[in-house]
């Protein structure tokens, strides 16, 4: 999708995160950007097949999809159909499915007499062990949702010479994902242990979670997201240029002045924040008393000033933020729910967290920021740290 449009989506967006919900208590969904991916997923080989991954295919989810193409029980569309446009021939069935065969016709050297001769085309399974999957991500900066929706997948065969050197690779076929789920499902009964699904959710991080709650699978991940400087910041027409605040300062003016409640550490829940007028209990702010004068009474008062106890370019333009992934294997869909947003510190070599918020109190302060940074809005880094980034999320344990 070209930049400048979805940056416009997402300025149109912020207009609507207001707007509530006919309850009353909820915002509007609202969709910042939208993406179409494609990631290939590694199957390897099931457990207890000798390490090998057999010829005719029968230990392979590929014979099972190829079974159900021959049969004729499900639509496939050609490798370079990417937006599923138009199913394949009858013809095209054949020829991925191993089906199809050549007649040549051969001269016996001795008799001179015309052979007739069958060759048939078939798949060697063993050459297929990575799937291509597409997927739709699309995010909605009201309720901090991202959610990851399961189109297609395609096997990819490893293409080899003849003198047995790997030339590259190819898609076979692409089938909708609700056309390929029964036969998924079947697949992965008999499969567990190098279940089909498990792989595409495994892929998605950096180490593997092992969570599961009836059915759908659930973590909890840590994940950076780089803020653009605030000299590179382009503002809309009608912001004052003079009063313009980095996302990273409204937050900080956010604890200063005890409009947020704030944790020192993450606790898988946020369970046990801090009250919002106990900025006294992080080791990052300090308390300054000073004596003024009240311009009315004439009298002499202390006044206790909060400041940060590190250097203002200490803190880097990178957000930590906690996402809840879960997983419904019998739909491929995905939500990723914001929990949690940390700005941080630099500390020797390393990023610590300087406290703790709940997204759910701070996501009006980022839509009211994203609406006057439509380029560099925080909607546009979250996108840029999914697919910009070779970083995968961690886990939390």
């Amino acid at each position: 999708m070209d930049s400048h449009r979805l940056f416009l989506i997402a300025f149109y967006c912020m207009f609507a995160l207001p707007v509530m919900a006919k309850d009353g208590n909820e915002p509007a969904t609202c969709i910042a950007w939208k993406k179409i991916v494609s990631r290939e997923v590694e199957m390897g080989v099931p457990k207890g097949d000798r390490d090998t991954i057999k010829r005719d295919g029968s230990n392979t989810l590929t014979k099972l999809l190829t079974d159900a193409i021959q049969a004729g029980t499900v639509t496939v569309y050609s490798n370079l159909d990417a937006s599923h446009s138009t199913p394949i021939s009858l013809y095209e069935r054949s020829v991925i499915t191993g089906s199809l065969s050549d007649t040549i016709v051969l001269t016996d050297p001795i008799t001179r007499n015309e052979l007739v001769k069958v060759i048939r085309r078939e798949i060697d399974y063993r050459n297929i062990h990575k799937y291509r999957v597409q997927e739709e991500w699309a995010y909605d900066p009201a309720m901090g949702v991202t959610t990851v929706q399961i189109l297609s997948i395609a096997p990819v065969r490893d293409i080899y010479a003849s003198d047995g050197t790997l030339r590259g690779v190819q898609a076979m076929f692409w089938m909708k994902f609700r056309d390929a789920e029964p036969i998924i499902e079947r697949y992965d009964r008999a499969h567990a242990d190098n279940a089909f699904v498990k792989h595409i959710w495994n892929d998605y991080f950096a180490t593997a979670p092992a969570v599961t709650n009836d059915g759908v699978w659930g973590t909890q991940v840590m994940r950076t997201v780089e803020m653009p400087a605030d000299k590179e910041v382009e503002l809309h027409h009608l912001k004052d240029n003079a009063v313009d605040n980095s996302l990273l300062d409204m937050l900080l003016a956010a604890k200063y002045s005890g409009r947020i409640a704030t944790g020192a550490a993450y606790d898988h829940g946020l369970i046990n924040m801090l009250a919002a007028n106990n900025f006294r209990d992080s080791s990052f702010i300090v308390a300054h008393t000073t004596v003024i004068l009240d311009p009315i009474t004439s009298r002499e008062e202390e006044k206790t000033i909060l400041s940060l106890a590190v250097n203002r370019k200490d803190i880097p333009k990178k957000l930590q933020i906690v996402e809840h992934w879960s997983f419904d294997p019998f739909v491929g869909s995905t939500t990723i729910q914001m929990k949690a947003m940390a700005v941080s510190v630099k500390e020797e070599s390393t990023i610590e967290p300087m406290f703790w918020m709940r997204f759910k109190d701070i996501r009006s302060m980022v839509a009211d920021y994203d609406m006057y940074h439509q380029l560099n809005s925080f909607a546009a880094s979250l996108h840029d740290s999914y697919f910009l980034s070779d970083t995968k999320p961690v886990v939390m344990q």
